[in-house]
């Protein structure tokens, strides 16, 4: 089997700077009375007082309550997090099984006043049998759209007893959201196929559906997605149907790069695809990418650079993520 010789795939690691100094604590130590915020589910959530124990099962959540100067309270977080892309500091927690439902004896142990899960990770009914039957307080977060998410970072600041925190985390990352998108607009547009890996070894890739925030942020970036032209459920993509679309990028989500180059190496046809011949392919990490935490503006900043080089693309402000 032979494969492009020469061909460079970029993957994309947004590292985070950290924010220090008195201006990054932005979360008062004093203890409040109540605390109430709504969540993804339009449910209100209240609590006696600001949570000290916090559990998140989704990279969002864990990123959001860090971004908000609440680190120090997590107690778990998903064993998800472990992975290599994960790059906020995150103090020496557990880690909960993410797979195969939800570890309720191993959550319920470590007696968290707040269990943080993101829309989607888990059904609807779950999620509301384990408020009720395990009395656990439980946030939900937005996936989509952005408005809405951002909106969930203001509503977590609430419940985390800093509601100015939240309101300038929201708002800080909107209006930089929003002049990256004024910047890319006009622009000519490249064209973009995302795709995950085989179901099964050696079965043909799949295109990203549109459950995900990947058709907003090609959009936000000025990127004409090829994908769109294929239905929004998840598709096989087969060589016939990348060589028609032509691609001039390949954004690989979920994959590794050697999957993807024994897949490209089996018909030598894919070899003449433009983004092959000019090595425009980029390997990205599905929660970096796909995640509703604070760094998928960054994330936008990032893609805007690489889609549209010629553009001078502004650097989130560093005071906009609090760490602690």
């Amino acid at each position: 089997m032979k494969t492009p010789l020469g061909l460079c795939i970029l993957l994309i690691s947004l590292v985070l700077s950290a924010c220090g100094g008195e201006a990054a604590r932005l979360v008062a130590d004093a203890p409040l009375i109540s605390v109430q915020a709504t969540d993804a589910r339009g449910q209100t959530v209240r609590l006696l007082r600001r949570p000290e124990r916090i559990v998140a099962l989704g990279p969002g959540g864990a990123e959001a309550v860090v971004a908000l100067g609440a680190g120090h309270r997590l107690v778990a977080v998903s064993d998800q997090l472990a992975a290599t892309h994960w790059r906020w500091p995150l103090p020496d927690v557990a880690r909960l099984r993410a797979q195969g439902g939800l570890a309720l004896d191993d959550i319920e142990a470590l007696q968290p006043d707040l269990l943080l899960i993101d829309a989607g990770s888990y059904p609807p009914e779950l999620i509301e049998r384990v408020a009720r039957e395990r009395r656990l307080t439980v946030f939900v977060g937005a996936t989509r759209p952005y408005a809405t998410v951002a909106e969930g970072w203001r509503q977590l600041g609430r419940l985390l007893g800093s509601p100015s925190t939240g309101d300038s985390l929201a708002t800080a990352l909107t209006a930089h959201r929003d002049r990256l998108t004024r910047l890319a607009e006009g622009q000519t547009p490249y064209v973009a196929l995302a795709v995950l890996p085989a179901p099964v070894e050696g079965g043909p890739l799949a295109a990203a559906g549109g459950a995900t925030l990947l058709n907003e942020l090609m959009h936000a970036t000025a990127v004409k997605a090829a994908y769109r032209q294929l239905p929004l459920e998840r598709v096989a993509v087969s060589p016939d149907s990348l060589l028609t679309l032509a691609p001039e990028w390949i954004v690989l989500v979920a994959t590794s790069e050697q999957f993807f180059l024994e897949w490209l190496g089996a018909d030598p046809r894919l070899q003449e695809l433009p983004a092959v011949r000019t090595e425009r392919i980029i390997l990205m990490p599905p929660d970096q990418l796909l995640h509703t935490g604070p760094s998928c503006v960054l994330t936008q900043g990032a893609l805007l650079k690489i889609f549209h080089p010629q553009l001078e693309v502004p650097a989130l402000p560093g005071d906009t993520l609090a760490r602690r």
